[in-house]
């Protein structure tokens, strides 16, 4: 059927049928990116940052000291069994097995390894050096942490005066009876000097995630200690004293956080120009690893006793 457009009625009545010219669209307007933007995804960024180096700090920390103490136990085994630590003379060196400290009253047994850095901690209890060792006259002094790696010195202030422990080592099994427990301040007389008596000194921070003082045990050795070999004079760095931690380390960190950093814009730009699949599987493993590497120098920072 065909359409009749009916004729004008006036003059100046025109009727146009033609199809009216659609209107361009134009392209939007890029977004401008404001600084508080930003702000808020860098501060989203470390928040995220801060989550994963807690979750590393209170959890994967154990992990790793387990291992650890694993490995110390080991060593020490191969050490009594080639009669090296059986020797009185033996001295052990930094990162070596020292012996095994045993708590019955906080269920603690766990080795001790010569050397009392924060990176010698995250192993096990740490033997100050330059201190007799365990079961000899003296002064023998054992730094531990308190809330990460392992935490082998979170309970220490539930002992109380009478209570045993013991230490084994390749010259024998030495038992001792707790005679005090404190808090040493700053300015307050130092407990990791030298006694004329055969004494074990443990220490941790006081209070637990911070170490601006020291909780201290000394025990006193029940029995007659093993010969004390003639001792050359050691140079003990204050990184080694449990009150801060090794400032050498603010490098290590610096360097991996800022490879990782690299690794997530390198991931970000995959992302973008290839895909997200490859961006992941490029950059995701290598971040984490760096990651790892960034807390794991960061730790070094913390005192040796946290």
């Amino acid at each position: 059927m065909t359409s009749v457009i009916p004729a004008p009625t006036a003059p100046d009545a025109v009727v146009d049928v033609r199809d009216k010219p659609k209107t361009p669209v134009s392209a939007p307007a890029p977004r401008s990116v404001s600084a508080r933007r930003i702000a808020g995804k860098v501060f989203l960024a470390l928040g995220f940052v801060l989550a994963l180096f807690l979750v590393f700090e209170f959890a994967v920390t154990n992990l790793m000291y387990d291992r650890s103490q694993a490995l110390l136990q080991k060593d020490l085994q191969a050490l009594v069994a080639s009669r090296e630590a059986t020797s009185l003379d033996w001295v052990p060196q930094q990162g070596q097995p020292v012996g095994v400290l045993t708590i019955p009253k906080i269920g603690l047994s766990s080795v001790i390894v010569q050397g009392s850095s924060a990176s010698m901690t995250e192993q096990g209890p740490g033997h100050l050096r330059g201190t007799p060792m365990p079961g000899r006259l003296g002064n023998s002094v054992i730094l531990g942490r308190r809330a990460t790696y392992g935490a082998p010195f979170e309970n220490l202030d539930q002992l109380l005066p009478g209570d045993p422990l013991t230490v084994a080592t390749g010259a024998g099994e030495f038992t001792y009876l707790v005679q005090n427990v404190s808090i040493v301040r700053p300015g307050d007389p130092d407990v990791v000097g030298p006694s004329y008596d055969s004494r074990l000194t443990l220490i941790t921070s006081s209070p637990k995630y911070l170490a601006t003082g020291r909780y201290v045990v000394t025990a006193v050795l029940k029995g007659l200690p093993a010969p004390q070999p003639t001792m050359a004079a050691v140079a003990v760095a204050p990184t080694e004293l449990g009150i801060q931690g090794e400032p050498s380390a603010i490098g290590g960190v610096l360097l991996w956080a800022e490879l990782a950093v690299i690794a997530v814009i390198t991931g970000v730009w995959l992302r973008r120009r290839v895909s997200r699949r490859v961006a992941w599987l490029l950059t995701a493993p290598l971040a984490l690893a760096l990651i790892w590497a960034a807390f794991t120098a960061a730790d070094r920072l913390l005192p040796s006793t946290v």
